[in-house]
């Protein structure tokens, strides 16, 4: 039992790890927690699909959301409004195979708008797991195929069709206090687009350079200090290749973390590593030696309450400028409560910060390195219809506040929408 909520915890880690990297993920492999950053409101979108709670083979699903956004591009000055009509689809198959497991999973995702058609988009998700057990050990492959057009992170606002894919194999050894976890990740991300993002060093760019490949090796120990929790020690070490020359810098790095993971408390579940990162860049003064961090823990406060804590230190490619990348810290809260079986309400708050290591000069000030700070409420509620049906209603609220006023922008989003399986 424990080897197969691992596997669909190790899936669901792999996805979130994905779709934080570009900041613009929907949440469909969270039963309780609907992930959100500052920039695409991932809280906001929560419809998922429980198929790690289901035991059937084949799980159709799907959701039909109506939203209003009062700054449909996230500008500053000109501000322009819109009703947005999201429908999303798609089928979970998950065979018997004993003590062996596959998951396959398609997500299609369609954004319609009323009045600024230019911003229609369409995003297409196919997952794969596959878990073999042995005597003492067990093999996993996943792998992340997405062809979307969200927005690229929190510092770029425009909406750029690309493809990322991830394959991560890994190999655990499990002995009687320790689990042993080698594993390999390979990531691909490509930029369909031509359009300038400015320059770097003096040299133009577009988005196809920030096209790139990124490697890493993970060696990773669990060692069991309590009955239900672990104490977490990894060493990574990857390299990011962009694929085309002389644009952003290439860099190689090595993550060196500990943390815990398990239930350290009866009703607290924890996956949490913090320590260092070493990130050298080609041709880039700023190297990056400083702490990273990622982790979170939920906490069952009561049969009818549930509250949720997330943090995320990394550094990104950066479409800013001179900037080789920049350094985002990130803090989210979630709190559910359960009102009755089927009427449940929750509120969050993210707050994220991002800095960036250039000075530069804009809108006739001096030079100065560029910080932004995101702060993004919400509220909503819901009402189980059914086993397999949920409406719900939500308002978020997303600000940037930047040292550069350009990049100042505020957002109001309120929708409501039905989301089941069969």
């Amino acid at each position: 039992m424990f080897k197969n909520i691992m596997f669909f915890v190790v899936i669901g880690l792999v996805l979130g790890i994905t779709y934080c990297a570009s900041a613009q993920e929907t949440a469909f492999y969270a039963p309780f927690y609907f992930p959100y950053t500052a920039e695409s409101d991932q809280w906001f979108q929560s419809f998922y699909h429980p198929f790690t709670q289901e035991q059937k083979k084949v799980i159709p699903f799907f959701a039909v959301r109506q939203e209003y956004d009062d700054n449909v591009f996230l500008d500053r000055h000109d501000s322009a409004s819109d009703w947005i009509t999201n429908l999303q689809a798609g089928l979970v198959l998950q065979p018997n195979l004993g003590k062996n497991k596959f998951v396959l999973d398609y997500l299609g995702d369609f954004n319609l708008f009323a009045n600024h058609n230019s911003e229609n988009n369409d995003n297409h998700t196919v997952t794969t797991g596959l878990q073999l057990n042995f005597n003492k050990s067990h093999l996993d492959i996943i792998n992340v195929y997405r062809d979307f057009s969200d927005r690229s992170g929190s510092e770029d606002v425009s909406r750029i069709d690309r493809n990322s894919e991830s394959v991560w194999p890994s190999f655990t050894f499990n002995f009687a206090k320790m689990d042993v976890l080698v594993g390999y990740n390979y990531r691909l991300e490509k930029y369909n687009s031509d359009d300038a993002i400015g320059t770097f060093e003096g040299k133009n760019l577009t988005y196809k350079n920030l096209d790139r490949e990124e490697q890493e090796i993970t060696l990773e120990t669990a060692l069991k200090i309590w009955p239900k929790t672990a104490l977490l020690v990894s060493v990574d070490s990857g390299t990011i290749d962009h694929r085309i020359e002389n644009g952003k810098p290439d860099s190689n790095y090595y993550d060196v973390m500990t943390g815990l993971r398990g239930s350290p408390f009866a009703k607290s579940t924890v996956e949490g590593k913090i320590g260092f990162r070493g990130q050298d860049y080609d041709n880039y003064e700023y190297d990056y030696r400083n702490a990273i961090f990622s982790g979170s823990w939920l906490e069952k406060l009561s049969e009818r309450d549930a509250l949720r804590f997330d943090c995320k230190r990394t550094t990104n490619d950066s479409t800013f400028q001179d900037n080789g990348y920049y350094v985002s810290t990130f803090f989210g809260a979630d709190f559910k409560h359960d009102f009755t079986e089927k009427l449940a309400g929750r509120v969050g708050c993210s707050y994220e910060f991002n800095n960036y290591p250039t000075e530069v000069s804009l809108d006739n000030m001096n030079e100065d390195k560029r910080e932004d700070e995101f702060w993004s409420p919400a509220i909503g509620v819901e009402y189980k219809l059914s086993k397999y049906f949920i409406a719900d209603l939500k308002f978020n609220y997303i600000k940037r506040d930047s040292n550069f006023s350009r990049y100042d922008y505020q957002d109001n989003r309120i929708s409501a929408g039905i989301k089941g399986s069969f």
